[in-house]
């Protein structure tokens, strides 16, 4: 069910980014996030590794905004492995970035919620 979540969450991102046509910086986004949600579901890698899904977000908002929204990806694992401390970088960047919308305060909540059901199922 994770993996379905987060196949959900990318695919969301990736018609983000082709609807938007930012560039290059979209597209590594979207396939650094490929590959770590893979990575999840192949091996079971530990909690801090969301802080690579958090850094590559935070790099790609410097250039794309939207970029923001990836940053539900790493909130939902780390609500999921029981860890939600290490989301802390991304509600730091999203303040520092002003990149805040309501619309991806919904997102986080609904991600939470998901990773916490989720690990309590």
């Amino acid at each position: 069910m994770a993996l379905a979540w987060r196949t959900v969450a990318v695919l969301g991102l990736c018609a983000d980014w082709l609807v938007g046509g930012t560039g290059p910086a979209g597209l590594v986004l979207v396939l650094t996030l490929c590959i770590m949600t893979i990575a999840r579901w192949r091996y079971e890698l530990p909690a801090w590794t969301v802080v690579f899904d958090q850094a590559a977000c935070i790099a790609a908002m410097t250039v794309w905004p939207d970029a923001a929204y990836g940053l539900i990806i790493p909130l939902f694992d780390a609500v999921l492995f029981g860890a939600p401390w290490f989301a802390i970088p991304s509600v730091i960047a999203v303040i520092v970035l002003k990149t805040w919308s309501l619309e991806l305060a919904g997102f986080a909540c609904a991600a939470a919620l998901a990773g916490w059901c989720l690990r309590m199922w």
